[in-house]
């Protein structure tokens, strides 16, 4: 399972912006002490190219070590702010029916594994499914909470919830949403 360099190019923003720029040679240095043995900088990582899934799985477990649970959960609502092409295709499509119609392109984005299949099952619900991708608790953690980002990103209070999960013998991960049709937070 692979994983495309713009993955952790997406995450550079979040850092920035909350002062934690100095801190990505101890991000480094973490990842290396958890297993990592990719390019020497997150900086050489190449935006187009694939990456083991592993390397993100480490940065993940590296971020919460340093930084706690709570910062990882902004880092992921921020991240769908910031990822360039789905925060633009989010924007573009404007309402939760309409990112939940693109999510399964844009998944194929940042990530060369699993896939995401999303329907809308009612007035102001819909559900994401993740066929094929079996990580680690923290990445279903990062995608619930990258998914709220995207109710930010387009002005709409969305309640995430994960449901289902393949590391809890569910056939695949799956995560029900729900949002006010008629009003915006």
């Amino acid at each position: 399972m692979f994983v495309y360099g713009r993955v952790f190019w997406s995450r550079f923003p979040f850092l920035k912006d909350h002062h934690i720029k100095t801190e990505i040679d101890g991000l480094m240095t973490e990842m290396v002490r958890l297993g990592y043995s990719g390019p020497a900088a997150i900086r050489e990582i190449k935006k187009d190219e694939r990456y083991p899934l592993q390397y993100l799985v480490y940065y993940n477990q590296a971020f919460v070590n340093l930084f706690g649970e709570r910062a990882f959960e902004e880092l992921a609502r921020e991240s769908a702010k910031k990822k360039g092409i789905i925060s633009t295709m989010a924007r573009w499509a404007g309402t939760p029916e309409g990112a939940l119609e693109r999510a399964p392109d844009s998944w194929k984005k940042f990530y060369a594994f699993g896939k995401l299949r999303t329907e809308v099952t009612g007035e102001g619900e819909g559900v994401i499914r993740l066929y094929d991708g079996r990580v680690n608790e923290l990445f279903c953690r990062y995608l619930t909470h990258y998914f709220e980002g995207i109710g930010d990103v387009i002005n709409v209070r969305l309640s995430v919830e994960h449901t289902k999960c393949v590391l809890k013998g569910d056939g695949h991960s799956e995560w029900e949403i729900s949002w006010a049709s008629d009003k915006a937070p």
